[in-house]
């Protein structure tokens, strides 16, 4: 019974500490904090072309540079010598609607996901692009309201809140629809649309949320930054609270980034990143691995789970992974 109390409390404290601010971030378990850093989440796409290794980089950062992921590409830096070449990585994320102790959803903070892209070359035209040493900024407003004032909130504020509320509902359609690599001309233009989509109603968000911080209603924070905050709380539970974030900064973890954001958020849109980059190649698919582990194979032409109970339940139905996705 007092177990079961602890956890009541801590779902509850995840969404009601600074319930003012509207800071909703998850505690307690481990699955809520992802590892970050050199040694923490790593996520990785192996393709092979025919083209040398400055048009490797160039076909595959085209789409993340279109999309401010990575900044210019400095060209001149990569020759066919290079086994290695790294750059600075971020992927941005509006609020999230993500699963929270007993089943509670709760919405997770905007989140600038810093990182690098490395690109390690192999001397058969093979080329591995890896997403790693994550780092995450959490938006925290910073203005306190209730019913009574909110009437009188920015606009930008008001927006905020909306966006929170209309969170919870549903994710984006976006996710639903994945394409893998060879589906042909009339799936890539439809695949192009909707990450255009997908993209341009992030940078809408973010405009908003630039509005907030411009306006001193709201604060991009390191987790270091949060703690800082969260620790000097009078709130109820804000000590427990502060005491398991010092736990994730100790253990390199990263608070915001749940699981559950990271599978059903952001690998999605790398995965989509990854396999637009792939076509801009013109390359072939060999394998996707996460955290070192293989978790897609390319089997004759076919990009299948390496998992050999979902490989056979996909060849049993006879169809590639964007038919079976899009059923």
């Amino acid at each position: 019974m007092k177990k079961f109390f602890l956890l009541a409390i801590v779902a509850f404290l995840s969404i009601t500490v600074y319930a003012q601010h509207v800071h909703n971030v998850m505690f307690g378990k481990p699955k809520f904090a992802i590892p970050g850093g050199l040694e923490g989440k790593n996520y990785a796409i192996i393709v092979k072309s025919d083209k040398n290794r400055r048009a490797q980089i160039e076909a595959m950062t085209s789409l993340m540079r279109k999309y401010g992921i990575v900044d210019k590409i400095k060209a001149n830096e990569i020759d066919d010598r290079a086994s290695e070449y790294t750059v600075p990585f971020e992927i941005h994320q509006t609020i999230d609607a993500c699963g929270g102790i007993m089943g509670v959803t709760y919405c997770a903070q905007p989140l600038i996901l810093k990182g690098e892209l490395r690109f390690e070359f192999y001397e058969n035209g093979s080329l591995m692009m890896v997403v790693q040493n994550f780092s995450p900024l959490l938006l925290f407003t910073t203005v306190k309201y209730d019913a009574a004032n909110y009437e009188k909130l920015s606009p930008a504020l008001q927006e905020y809140i909306g966006e929170n509320k209309a969170a919870a509902s549903q994710r984006d359609p976006f996710f639903k629809f994945l394409v893998w690599a060879n589906v042909g001309l009339d799936n890539m233009t439809d695949f192009y649309r909707k990450l255009d989509n997908y993209f341009a109603d992030v940078d809408t968000k973010f405009k908003n949320y630039d509005a907030l911080v411009k306006g001193g209603e709201a604060e991009w924070m390191t987790i270091e930054r949060y703690y800082e905050l969260i620790s000097k709380s009078d709130a109820p539970g804000a000590k427990y609270a502060a005491n398991w974030v010092k736990k994730c900064m100790d253990e390199g973890r990263m608070p915001g980034v749940p699981e559950d954001r990271w599978e059903k958020s952001i690998r999605i849109v790398l995965d989509r990143l990854f396999i637009g980059s792939n076509e801009a190649l013109g390359g072939e698919i060999v394998g996707v691995a996460e955290d070192g582990k293989e978790s897609w194979v390319n089997v004759d032409g076919k990009v299948l789970p390496v998992d050999p109970k979902m490989r056979k339940k996909y060849e049993k139905k006879g169809k590639t992974y964007i038919d079976f996705v899009n059923d």
